[in-house]
């Protein structure tokens, strides 16, 4: 079965506001690339925009998913635009569950790059409920020192990226959703310390508190900055592999492609130390700078900041 036929089958959710709209279409047009027929829902995080240029595209605002203005303006008062994001993110599946019907809907992050389909991720999740990326797939016996450094800092942020995971639309998963924004919604804070790391932290417990969870190992969904040790990217003609794998998508996390020299800036990682990303990051760049100057028409004048 062909990537637009499985399309049909899925939705993907994302969210953001105007200092990020460059990228989430850029996000959406490579996963286009590979499942047109792939439904999209948006929600706008400031009001900057109420449509996208994209086909089977739908926009919401915050009221639209039951957010009324008082709390909205509580959240604000709370959080960053970044930690308001996170908060949402919840809500937002639970809406789009309980009022678009999609069998089974993927959260992305507006930094993701697609590559290829995810209809082989779909296949693959047919008898999960919830589909989890963990950071790292492998057990290392023998750790470099910055091998070391890495694995420890998941200890603090939490072991899988919640950038990416799907559900399917059952009672379980709202029940998730509802224990999750539950949560994050009065303690989404950045204090290792104290055990929290925005709302990714709290997803170390899924697995134990919700039934059919998967954690994926598929090397191909979540490749990032700080998992390179464990999933060399190779190119092969046209296309990206992971340990033999087609990469699904690359997480650009922390890169900032008005300045391309550094890979991300939480992480000590030079750009040109990895040549075959260097090639991948040279794309997805060129690709938000033809976005940025296509999108002056898209975003409302007041909110402009890309």
């Amino acid at each position: 079965m062909n990537g637009n036929s499985q399309a049909k089958n899925y939705a993907l959710a994302a969210l953001a506001d105007s200092s990020y709209v460059d990228r989430l279409m850029v996000m959406l047009q490579s996963l286009q690339k590979y499942d047109a027929k792939a439904k999209l829902f948006v929600l706008c995080l400031d009001g900057s925009f109420s449509g996208l240029p994209l086909p089977h595209c739908e926009v919401f605002s915050l009221d639209n998913i039951g957010i009324s203005p008082q709390v909205e303006k509580n959240l604000r008062k709370q959080y960053s635009e970044f930690q308001l994001a996170c908060v949402l993110k919840s809500r937002f599946m639970a809406y789009l569950l309980q009022n678009k019907k999609n069998a089974f809907v993927f959260y992305a992050d507006s930094d993701l790059y697609f590559t290829s389909s995810l209809a082989a991720t779909l296949r693959h999740a047919k008898k999960h409920q919830i589909v989890l990326t963990p950071h790292l797939i492998s057990c290392n016996l023998l750790p470099s020192a910055k091998d070391m450094i890495y694995e420890a800092n998941l200890l603090a942020t939490g072991f899988n990226n919640m950038g990416f995971f799907g559900l399917r639309n059952t009672s379980d998963s709202m029940r998730f959703l509802t224990w999750w924004f539950t949560r994050v919604q009065f303690s989404c804070q950045r204090n290792i310390r104290r055990g929290f790391f925005d709302d990714q932290k709290w997803a170390d417990a899924i697995p134990y508190l919700f039934p059919k969870v998967q954690s994926s190992l598929n090397p191909g969904l979540n490749v990032a900055p700080w998992n390179l040790h464990e999933r060399p990217l190779v190119k092969k003609g046209g296309s990206y592999e992971v340990l033999g794998e087609p990469l699904v998508f690359f997480h650009f996390s922390g890169f900032d492609w008005k300045k391309p020299k550094k890979l991300c800036r939480y992480l000590p990682l030079k750009i040109e130390d990895y040549p075959q990303v260097r090639l991948l990051a040279n794309e997805y760049t060129q690709a938000c700078v033809r976005m940025e100057k296509s999108l002056k028409s898209v975003i409302d004048p007041k909110h402009r900041k890309i």
